[in-house]
């Protein structure tokens, strides 16, 4: 019964390291797309840096997802899923956006 459960313990955690993986993906391309909704440079740039966090997490994730044979290619659906929801924030003033957020 322990293999059983080994078996189902690691598969689980192999969704989640993948599911962790997609996510950075789409965070960075989620807050790269959202820096270009805004000419005020404070908040472009602190959107950018949050985009360079999802993009330096996703690097620091991928020996660890590549080690249990994940797929770590950049799927462009992914990214253009992030883009998607950004999108959909366009045009919303900051109090609503830290209302949203």
């Amino acid at each position: 019964m322990q293999g059983a459960r080994d078996t189902i313990g690691t598969e689980l955690y192999r969704r989640e390291i993948q599911a962790a993986y997609v996510g950075e993906i789409w965070g960075a391309a989620f807050f790269e797309a959202l820096s270009q909704q805004t000419s005020f440079a404070p908040i472009r740039d602190r959107l950018l840096m949050l985009a360079r966090l999802e993009t330096t997490t996703r690097d620091r994730l991928r020996p660890l997802a590549e080690g249990l044979g994940l797929d770590t290619a950049v799927d462009p659906k992914d990214v253009a899923d992030g883009e998607a929801l950004a999108a959909q924030w366009e045009g919303i003033d900051r109090r609503e956006f830290a209302a949203r957020g």
